[in-house]
């Protein structure tokens, strides 16, 4: 994916910044960041994440892929995506759509309530998440972010979304959002 983007980017920049629509100057104001964002999460995220707890998960936990009735879960579909990886990845995922509440672009209050109603229901059924898990969450969602972004250019979505305004703020919101990851004192939370 990161080859791909660079490529992207390559691309762009000879195309000429007064050349390119909205979703392409996005990309590429943002190159650098994103760039070092992945850095970011590879040296943060790659040494811990091979000693995180491994299931068959999921893999594209929202809204539309679950059913309840009332408060009761009654259906998970579209298990296309379903892997063995680390089980937080799901839970991340999963709270993912719940990080934006308010028009706020991530919303540090709602993902530790998140977070704590998780473990909560998780130590009832005798699977909470350890506490190496919870560190691992803000860097999670740095990859989600960063999968986010990338999602920009892997399926030439550059060019589908031009005419899109919601899409593109999809994206602008990531960016601000990964801004933020990089000032949140996650430790102070897992030490409450």
């Amino acid at each position: 994916k990161e080859e791909k983007l660079d490529n992207k980017y390559i691309e762009l920049k000879e195309k000429g910044k007064e050349n390119l629509a909205a979703a392409e100057k996005l990309l590429v104001d943002n190159y650098k960041f994103i760039k070092e964002q992945i850095l970011v999460l590879k040296n943060n995220l790659q040494a811990v994440y091979e000693r995180l707890p491994r299931c068959i998960i999921h893999g594209d936990l929202r809204p539309e892929n679950v059913k309840f009735i009332g408060e009761k879960l009654s259906g998970v579909f579209d298990w296309d995506t379903a892997r063995e990886e680390a089980r937080v990845y799901d839970v991340v995922r999963s709270l993912f759509f719940d990080l934006h509440k308010h028009d706020i672009v991530l919303n540090l209050e709602e993902l530790k309530k998140w977070v704590i109603a998780y473990q909560k229901a998780a130590e009832a059924l005798g699977y909470p998440l350890s506490e190496e898990e919870i560190r691992a969450i803000p860097e999670m969602i740095r990859a989600r972010l960063l999968n986010q972004f990338i999602w920009l250019v892997r399926w030439n979505t550059l060019e589908l979304i031009q005419e899109y305004p919601d899409e593109i703020k999809i994206f602008e919101d990531t960016v601000r959002a990964l801004e933020v990851l990089d000032n949140l004192d996650w430790e102070s939370f897992v030490q409450d």
